[in-house]
């Protein structure tokens, strides 16, 4: 293993290297398998009652600040198989609003979903974010398809996916401000899914969906659904709740922080394999010169690969080793 000054003449020699621009803010997508759990049932009854434009208001999602937002992931084994975009809300408390602009940097989407034998190779997602209307329900007009991605033949079982941001680069979602049941101001915007290739009825269960979880709160939770069932859409959405068990919440879980540079991650270790070492300072000294946002090798993340990247990795060498 090369010494810190080696390494540092050696970045003197490569300071001349291209320069090379890099754009877009593509998330990375994990998906791994959910271990020791049955197969889902489709519930007994998937609309049992609409709401119509109104919502009940309750708390879903209830972050913890600076970065990591609380997970609704507890499990009931029921899955909820859609043939079109279908919305959950989240709901943060205004008080985690720190700069109080109503907006929130994420940085990671955890989505739980269901593969029966019956579906289609390869699974193909579409996932998705939107803001609330002054109602409290999607603005289709400013839906973000945040990506679109085939997740690869995957057999029958459950998946959670992973949906992780440039740690310099996390993406900006506005939320809806409004008052809850309890009296209290809640943050509201909505994360979506779809699996484009299946346009059956969405009661046969023959294609993959989401897991269905329990929210933390005793009311009925309440997700928004977009089109018919033939994937059309255009049928006029509405709320729609389960009023017992299995409740209509979805497995969520979402990662940032209210402001820009409490959710951007700082770090020596590009590979992010836990250790600072030569691969990392490999990667700084090829990467020398280039610019743009996103950028893996940018350790402090000013969107330009130079002698502080280099410096901050140096100095950091060996942690974590």
């Amino acid at each position: 293993m090369l010494s810190r000054s080696g390494w540092l003449l050696i970045a003197v020699s490569v300071s001349l290297l291209s320069v090379f621009a890099q754009s877009g803010l593509r998330p990375q997508i994990q998906v791994r398998p959910v271990s020791d759990m049955t197969v889902p049932q489709v519930p007994m009854s998937l609309f049992p009652t609409l709401l119509g434009g109104t919502s009940p208001y309750h708390g879903d999602f209830f972050p913890a600040a600076p970065t990591t937002l609380f997970n609704n992931t507890t499990l009931t084994g029921y899955y909820f198989p859609v043939s079109n975009r279908t919305f959950d809300d989240v709901e943060i408390p205004q008080s985690r609003d720190t700069d109080g602009d109503n907006i929130y940097f994420i940085t990671e989407l955890d989505i739980a979903f269901y593969v029966p034998d019956t579906a289609q190779q390869p699974v193909i997602a579409s996932f998705y974010l939107a803001p609330s209307t002054a109602a409290g329900g999607v603005d289709f007009d400013a839906v973000l398809a945040i990506e679109n991605v085939s997740l690869g033949n995957l057999t029958p079982g459950s998946y959670i996916v992973t949906l992780s941001f440039p740690r310099c680069s996390p993406y900006q979602m506005q939320s809806y401000e409004f008052l809850g049941a309890d009296g209290n101001p809640y943050d509201r915007f909505w994360v979506g899914l779809k699996f484009p290739p299946y346009c059956a009825p969405l009661y046969t269960g023959g294609g993959p969906g989401w897991l269905l979880a329990d929210g933390p709160d005793y009311q009925g939770d309440i997700f928004y659904w977009d089109g018919d069932s033939n994937c059309g859409g255009g049928f006029g959405a509405g709320y729609y709740w389960f009023g017992g068990t299995p409740r209509g919440s979805f497995y969520i879980k979402v990662m940032g922080a209210a402001t820009e540079s409490d959710a951007i991650v700082i770090t020596a270790d590009i590979d992010g394999n836990g250790c600072v070492d030569d691969a990392d300072l490999l990667a700084v000294l090829f990467a020398f010169g280039n610019t743009g946002s996103g950028l893996p090798e940018d350790t402090n993340c000013d969107e330009v690969i130079d002698d502080a990247d280099l410096l901050n990795v140096l100095f950091a060498f060996g942690e974590g080793c």
